[in-house]
């Protein structure tokens, strides 16, 4: 069922796309070439990506380009094979790359929630167990095979992803582009957090690897936008890389600090919320979070 729901999500994606690229003025091409490379482009580099991260110490033995198991694939390599797409897409048919991604993020955000969605029918994201009876249900839990309950991250992730769906497809930004930097850094704000509740996760030790991924990419788009301004943007780095530092604080504090869970991850939010708040002011954007008309 879970394959079901992969397909369901690509072919949803692949629909709105076409409905993105007529909304954008794209050229008529735009939505199947983007579609065949999404295809391609991101599972391969799920799998690439998951492999070097988790098994860098094999090389290239036990590689496998397809795996029937959810969990070994990674998101952000899955990520980083839709932005290429993206990228290519632009070039094979002479487009502003900007806008083509620009397009592409409201329709592949629509994709990732209901694939998000969808793992409901796998063993894969999962937090740790639920005691308390009144949160043993759906959407807050999702109960394994063997009768314990977990929490539902994916549910959160879901909704997450739905929610910057909605935003990206009203937002218009003042350059090309911008639309997609400004769903990119909010996806990896919220993916951030998500990724400290998983149970399963790629690891070094006990830094998560994707977590730090998603950090990278937050701090491109802030680099991307003062770049592009050329000043102001000395304190919304400061406050970033501040965050960066609260956020893995409370990473250890969860595995090491006798501090209430609950306020862990209330002082990772607000981290969380004030590094993208950063690279918004970075970018130019008011504190709403509104591009320039």
């Amino acid at each position: 069922m879970y394959g079901f729901m992969l397909i369901a999500a690509f072919a949803l994606g692949c629909a709105a796309m076409v409905l993105g690229a007529r909304r954008a003025g794209l050229k008529g091409c735009t939505a199947p070439v983007l579609a065949l490379l999404c295809a391609v482009l991101s599972p391969l580099c799920a799998r690439v990506y998951l492999h070097v991260t988790k098994y860098a110490s094999r090389g290239l033995s036990g590689f496998v380009l397809l795996s029937g198991r959810p969990y070994e694939y990674a998101m952000c390599g899955a990520l980083l094979g839709v932005v290429l797409a993206g990228v290519f897409c632009a070039r094979l048919t002479r487009q502003r790359a900007g806008q083509v991604l620009d397009a592409l993020a409201p329709t592949g955000l629509i994709a990732l929630a209901v694939a998000r969605f969808g793992e409901i029918f796998s063993d894969f994201g999962w937090g740790q167990t639920i005691l308390e009876p009144v949160w043993q249900r759906l959407p807050f839990a999702v109960q394994d095979m063997y009768g314990q309950w977990h929490l539902a991250v994916f549910m959160l992730e879901g909704i997450a992803a739905l929610a910057l769906a909605v935003c990206a497809w009203r937002m218009r930004g003042e350059t090309a582009g911008d639309v997609f930097l400004t769903a990119l850094l909010w996806l990896s704000m919220t993916q951030i957090f998500c990724e400290s509740l998983r149970a399963e996760t790629i690891r070094w030790g006990f830094v998560r690897v994707q977590q730090v991924q998603c950090a990278v990419f937050g701090l491109i788009v802030l680099v991307t936008w003062a770049l592009r301004r050329r000043g102001g943007w000395a304190i919304p780095l400061a406050v970033y890389l501040t965050g960066v530092g609260v956020v893995a604080l409370m990473e250890y504090a969860l595995d090491k600090l006798p501090m209430p869970q609950a306020l862990d991850y209330a002082v990772m939010a607000a981290a969380l919320c004030a590094m993208g708040l950063a690279a918004m002011r970075a970018g130019g954007f008011g504190a709403a979070g509104e591009a320039k008309a």
